[in-house]
């Protein structure tokens, strides 16, 4: 006779929990409270052809009063006999709508960004020139400029002197 661990499976400790709660598949995947999860898909984790992910392995855990650990032991031994049976891991697919749709979000995020960061760059820019208006515009420029060559030659200048005395 086979060990109690190699009978149950992830299925069947989902599906005894549900009749003990006196729930229907229907009634199960209502109280999950996923778009994603039907009645099929409830079916499916039951019947093991397909097995939960770790969010509705704790969903299902606290609808049905069960030990998630529990419910991970036997999905994980599920979900290695579902791999080697597929010998893939299950990838979702886009299509191309949803592509589409991605994208033209995208773009309008990036576009706001670019627009936000030019706005800035822009008030920056005129609260400066705004600025030098009030406080003498281009004359205090032109002064700015003047002083700092007059001090880098006088620098200069006494850089020379003390080479030539050695």
């Amino acid at each position: 006779m086979k060990d109690n661990d190699e009978i149950r499976t992830c299925g069947k400790i989902i599906k005894e929990a549900r009749e003990e709660k006196n729930m229907t598949i229907n009634d199960l995947a209502f109280e999950i409270k996923s778009k994603n999860v039907t009645e099929k898909t409830v079916k499916n984790w039951e019947d093991n052809k397909d097995y939960p992910n770790l969010d509705m392995i704790y969903k299902l855990a606290y609808i049905l009063e069960i030990n998630p650990t529990e419910l991970l032991v036997f999905r994980d031994k599920c979900r290695k006999k579902f791999i080697k049976k597929n010998n893939k891991i299950k990838t979702r697919k886009f299509n191309k709508e949803e592509f589409v749709e991605n994208f033209y979000y995208i773009f309008i995020a990036s576009c706001r960004v670019i627009i936000i960061v030019g706005v800035v760059i822009f008030l920056v820019a005129f609260l400066r020139l705004y600025d030098s208006s009030i406080n003498g515009g281009a004359k205090e420029i032109d002064d700015y400029l003047v002083n700092t060559v007059e001090n880098q030659t006088s620098y200069y200048n006494e850089i020379e002197n003390k080479e030539n005395i050695f």
